[in-house]
């Protein structure tokens, strides 16, 4: 038995349990797939934000491109209008009364063109102006030798009302009508002129920065008779940059800025002017109180030297203010010769946020899937390891001679096989052991009945040799030393036991003729 149980337990080196041996390289795939997964979702998130921030952000230049051209060019078209119906002697431009009527008209036509004016070389002046609430404002001097510019109230219809204040005004010394005179030079042949824009200066009336876009009209002896004129208003443009959806945080910005560096116009709170002890004066784009419009501006002329040095669209990735920006870059030139470059910023958080979630979703899926992949190879595991496991009890059990034992059969057909063998195998070793153990109560009882014979036989050997008159010795037959001699014998010989015990015939000077025969013959004469 001892035997069987050494051979069921061989020497164990550190061993590993089956059941982490199946179920830790499954979910080490799993980890590796999901964290490849997770990787690829986040890099392919990444490129699709760029692209979307890419597109985006081209759409939102494209829309203010298309405002700010249109926003040129709608003027532009409604003073070639003009020059037209004077041309054709259609419109009377020293006939105030009429030209206001039709001026009111017209400002209500589009609105971009809420002012329409007249000056003349004599002084006069002739504006109409609508206002946000269907009303509006006549601005007029029609007495040159009083150079005072009156304003008065309309109403809806047109019609004049109260009015509101007047101011000391030659419209001859302002920026846009010298600028005229400075480029007479432009002039077509006949009355009408081409449309000119003026520099960007000062409204007289309000604290806005305006640029006009004017028609000389000229006598027939080309000299200048008056101009017809629109203004553009940089807070308009303005207004239209504030209501695009720039960014989610608010933290985006859309700016222009001219040939000169200037800014033209902003989406954010900042005019593109400042009020000063000397006046209205314009912004540089580098001077800006706005971080996104100065820092943008600083990393533009840092790299490019000047704006239009970008002569074709960018796309740029900068930090303003330890934050990534996208920045799209788009130069435009509209009516009147205008360069003006569209900026576009925005941060890269807005985006990253969507990315983020994203992100957090795709990871509590992958976590979620990777538990349940965890938990569908735990159980599978286990199915496969409970059996395994009851075959290991059942072995050890039989190694420490428990040999009552069964195995269910598994529903696993391998493993089947497996309970099934195992359980013959039992059933012979049971058999076996069973045989064995009839076997040797069998030769245990034939030992006990030959060890009763022998230790009977001798005793009877013992008691002959003890009591007999013959003198007996015993010898070992490789050396033919005494190991047994009866009293007999030491009577004869008159040695004691001790002194013969381990010696020779001839340690005891016993003649070696003297035979057995001899000691007989001896004994019984002494008898």
């Amino acid at each position: 038995m001892a035997k069987f149980k050494k051979l069921f337990r061989p020497k164990i080196k550190k061993q590993l349990p089956l059941r982490l041996v199946l179920t830790l390289p499954v979910v080490l795939q799993i980890c590796a797939f999901i964290s490849i997964l997770g990787w690829l979702s986040l890099v392919n998130s990444q490129t699709a934000v760029n692209e979307i921030v890419n597109q985006l952000q081209k759409e939102i230049s494209s829309r203010v491109e298309e405002r700010t051209k249109t926003y040129t060019k709608i003027p532009y078209l409604f003073m070639k209008i003009h020059s037209s119906a004077v041309k054709t002697g259609e419109l009377d431009l020293e006939d105030f009364p009429k030209f206001q009527r039709y001026l009111w008209e017209q400002v209500q036509l589009y609105d971009s063109v809420p002012f329409i004016y007249y000056a003349n070389e004599q002084g006069e002046f002739l504006g109409v102006e609508k206002k946000e609430d269907g009303t509006g404002i006549l601005w007029i001097l029609d007495k040159p030798k009083i150079p005072r510019l009156t304003f008065y109230q309309l109403n809806k219809e047109g019609k004049k009302g109260d009015f509101i204040e007047s101011k000391e005004y030659d419209p001859r010394t302002r920026p846009w009508y010298q600028s005229v005179i400075k480029n007479v030079s432009k002039k077509q042949s006949g009355r009408i002129g081409e449309p000119i824009w003026s520099p960007i200066y000062a409204d007289i009336r309000r604290p806005i920065l305006v640029s006009s876009l004017m028609v000389p009209i000229y006598t027939e002896t080309e000299n200048i008779q008056g101009i017809l004129a629109t203004d553009l208003s940089l807070v308009s443009l303005s207004g239209f940059l504030r209501d695009l959806d720039i960014s989610k945080s608010g933290k985006g910005e859309v700016f222009i800025v001219d040939d000169s560096g200037k800014l033209f116009a902003t989406s954010g709170e900042e005019l593109p002017f400042k009020v000063t002890v000397n006046g209205i004066e314009r912004i540089n784009a580098i001077n800006s109180r706005n971080p996104l419009i100065r820092e943008t501006t600083k990393y533009l002329l840092d790299n490019f030297g000047n704006f239009f040095a970008i002569n074709r669209d960018k796309s740029l990735k900068i930090s303003i203010e330890e934050e990534k920006h996208f920045v799209e870059v788009n130069h435009i030139k509209t009516e009147g010769d205008w360069e003006l470059l569209i900026v576009v910023v925005q941060p890269e958080s807005d985006f990253l946020e969507e990315i983020n979630q994203n992100t957090q979703g795709t990871i509590r899926l992958l976590i979620l899937a990777l538990v349940a992949a965890v938990i569908l190879g735990y159980f599978t595991t286990r199915s496969i390891t409970q059996p395994i496991q009851n075959l290991s009890q059942v072995s050890q059990e039989i190694a420490n001679g428990k040999l009552d034992q069964h195995l269910k059969i598994f529903w696993i057909k391998e493993l089947a096989i497996l309970a099934q063998s195992f359980n013959q195998m039992i059933e012979q070793l049971r058999e076996s052991f069973t045989t064995l153990k009839n076997t040797n109560e069998e030769l245990e009882q034939r030992v006990e009945e030959r060890t009763k014979e022998l230790r009977i036989s001798e005793e009877k050997f013992s008691t002959a040799f003890r009591s007999t008159h013959h003198a007996i010795t015993i010898k070992r037959l490789e050396d033919q030393r005494y190991i047994e001699v009866n009293e007999s014998f030491l009577k004869l010989t008159n040695y004691t036991l001790e002194e013969v015990i381990n010696s020779t015939v001839d340690d005891l000077n016993l003649s070696p003729s003297f035979s057995e025969d001899d000691l007989l013959n001896l004994l019984e004469k002494k008898e």
